[in-house]
């Protein structure tokens, strides 16, 4: 039998909405690890077929417990499933007639991620080391970003 293989998840950083998002899930209970890494600069770029590294800035990737990389509604799916709070959302989503729905929804809110960061004010991953580097704050040489 294979060992299950942590979930990782390769998102915008530079993405106000997929920042949060990420911080939202993170604080969850959820039921695996899940690792989430900017795609830009990940090491399982080289894992992922050409196909996907095309669209990596524009819809979520996540490597599934088998190795398997999702992309788009798929992967959200898979990240939802491990959330004992949503899981049972996802028998109904997967269904064939509801996931092209689901997919389009994340091509919707992907190609409009940017603009609703805005819209929302919601702040990237640097956006927020930055904010924080504006501050003086008083230490040793240990304290940097």
């Amino acid at each position: 039998m294979r060992e299950e293989q942590a979930l990782v998840a390769l998102y915008d950083a530079e993405c106000g909405v997929c920042a949060h998002f990420k911080e939202w899930y993170l604080s969850q209970s959820f039921t695996s690890k899940v690792l989430f890494e900017n795609y830009r600069s990940s090491s399982f770029l080289e894992e992922i077929p050409a196909l996907l590294k095309e669209s990596a800035d524009r819809e979520i990737l996540v490597r599934d417990h088998d190795g398997e990389w999702r992309q788009g509604g798929e992967a959200w799916l898979v990240l939802i499933k491990e959330l004992p709070k949503y899981s049972k959302w996802v028998p109904l989503l997967a269904r064939p007639q509801m996931l092209p729905l689901v997919k389009q929804v994340c091509v919707l809110v992907s190609q409009n991620r940017l603009t609703l960061s805005k819209l929302l004010r919601l702040k990237s991953d640097q956006e927020k080391i930055d904010e924080l580097k504006q501050y003086s704050i008083d230490c040793d040489d240990d304290c940097s970003f």
